[in-house]
């Protein structure tokens, strides 16, 4: 793929008095590098566990305690409550999460990791963190200061979730 000059090397190009739209451009092209580069190196960790790059998500949600409910995640991850119902069906099947029922209110039902599922959302979650180390310590000084900068911007944002 032909990548335009300009766009080779996004940070490089902010340097000297950068407008507001180079900085979120230059972000925007980094972050998606970071996040396909990741997704890439992710396949094989998750096809060993047998898991979709959607269901390892879910885990992740519930692991890091974001959501416990199938309208939730849905909503964390932008998407259809039918798409996480497939997903969540299987990580049940499997045996990585439980649905719990409330009595007092039985539409509400509670997506609980169990051991199994805590297991591999910990293994995947170390590998992720490897994963994601590696590729930033080959940013650039440049990149990785603006990188940080983009990772504290969301992780703002992701906590008003």
């Amino acid at each position: 793929m032909n990548i335009p000059q300009n766009l080779q090397n996004p940070v490089d190009q902010i340097k000297n008095k950068p407008s507001n739209s180079d900085v979120y451009m230059a972000a925007a092209l980094l972050g998606m590098n970071i996040f396909n580069e990741t997704k890439k190196q992710l396949k094989s960790p998750l096809h060993k566990e047998n898991l979709t790059m959607n269901q390892w998500v879910a885990l992740k949600i519930l692991f890091l305690k974001r959501a416990n409910t199938a309208s939730r995640i849905a909503n964390i991850m932008n998407t259809d409550g039918a798409s996480i119902t497939r997903n969540l069906d299987e990580l049940e099947y499997r045996g990585l999460i439980e649905r719990d029922r409330q009595l007092d209110d039985r539409r509400v039902i509670h997506i609980i990791l169990t051991t199994k599922g805590l297991q591999t959302a910990e293994k995947l979650l170390a590998t992720y963190a490897v994963l994601l180390n590696n590729f930033e310590n080959r940013l650039t000084h440049n990149e990785r200061v603006l990188w940080k900068k983009v990772e504290r911007c969301i992780a703002t944002h992701i906590s008003k979730v």
